[in-house]
């Protein structure tokens, strides 16, 4: 459990799956694990919805052969809302639930990971949002949120309450270079004698 911790601590939640699949497969192939699967399941699906990967989870959900416990059933509430994209749903699943000392840093990381998606994406999306329909997307109280995105550089028209959203620059790419180039021209030169 400390290797699990440590990967959660470190928000390395890529090589959290990869360690959960593995004790995961270990557990069916009778190595008798001190975690119970129960735990690693909730834990799989809690990286899986962090990394924006709900297919997995609804995978996973399917391959669990009926083991079930209230973890999995509560982490399954918000997998359900996310996959259905309805936010009020979500933020209830997660507020709904006592969640267990070994979850909790998982959940708060879903929860920011969730809004700072909903941030990037109503930006992309909306010129101007209702500030009570971007509380319903953010899943906080409208003087909160208010409060939240003037800081991240948002305006707020209080006479008419729509927000402004502003657009997050992308990260800059650096442009290729010559040595990119000839690694791509040498691998295909080698898969075409192939």
């Amino acid at each position: 459990m400390d290797d699990l911790e440590r990967l959660i601590a470190s928000k390395d939640y890529m090589k959290l799956v990869e360690v959960c699949q593995g004790m995961e497969l270990a557990s069916h192939m009778g190595d008798n694990n001190a975690i119970p699967l129960t735990h690693i399941y909730s834990l799989l699906l809690a990286a899986y919805t962090i990394l924006g990967n709900i297919s997995a989870a609804q995978f996973l959900h399917k391959r669990m052969n009926g083991q079930s416990s209230e973890e999995i059933e509560a982490i399954w509430a918000v997998v359900t809302s996310l996959s259905r994209r309805h936010y009020p749903d979500f933020y209830r699943a997660l507020s709904a639930f006592e969640w267990p000392t070994y979850l909790q840093p998982l959940i708060a990381d879903l929860k920011d990971t969730v809004q700072q998606r909903m941030l990037f994406l109503i930006a992309k999306g909306y010129t101007n949002i209702h500030v009570t329909e971007a509380s319903q997307f953010f899943g906080m109280p409208e003087d909160e949120l208010l409060k939240a995105l003037q800081t991240e550089g948002w305006q707020f028209d209080a006479s008419s309450g729509l927000l402004k959203p502003v657009v997050p620059e992308l990260p800059k790419r650096a442009p290729p270079n010559l040595s990119q180039f000839n690694i791509l021209t040498d691998v295909m030169l080698n898969l075409e004698k192939i």
